[in-house]
């Protein structure tokens, strides 16, 4: 009996869109169902805040594709945060996607490349608590329920 060799995924890319380019992106009809999508996970009834955000530069919109499909794996939103203290930090959000496992890391890996060059010294989200099993250069830092925060160091 002879075993068929399984094909490796194509390489995920991440791309931070930029914001003259949100409008076009969020009308490609899987980066806006994908975000409508986060925004429902997220618990967030209206879209037209984080829209208006990410046009203003305020949030930036992130998309995560395989290399050999332009059909995205998954979308989130960022914003840079900034304590009273001067500390700053950058919040992931609105995130969706499919095959996570394949994405997860790389897209956090942009995530926090692009914090570092905000002098951010982490990246912090929320999620299910199974998202611990699933991304593996984030930490758990506190539990609610189901709901677990995450962070990873920015270095």
């Amino acid at each position: 009996m002879q075993l068929l060799a399984r094909e490796a995924p194509a390489p995920v890319i991440v791309h931070r869109v930029p914001r003259h380019a949100v409008k076009n992106a969020l009308r490609t009809p899987a980066v806006g169902d994908l975000l409508a999508h986060g925004l429902a996970a997220a618990r967030v009834d209206d879209a037209r805040p984080t829209v208006l955000e990410l046009m203003a530069g305020a949030k930036q919109l992130w998309i995560a594709c395989a290399a050999d499909k332009p059909e995205p794996l998954a979308v989130c939103t960022t914003r840079v945060t900034q304590e009273e203290d001067g500390a700053r930090w950058m919040c992931l959000a609105e995130l969706a996607g499919k095959d996570v496992r394949r994405w997860a890391d790389d897209l956090l890996d942009a995530v926090a490349d692009f914090a570092k060059e905000h002098n951010c010294s982490r990246v912090v989200f929320v999620g299910r608590a199974a998202w611990g099993r699933l991304v593996r250069s984030a930490r758990e830092v506190r539990r609610d329920g189901d709901l677990a925060l995450f962070e990873r160091a920015v270095s």
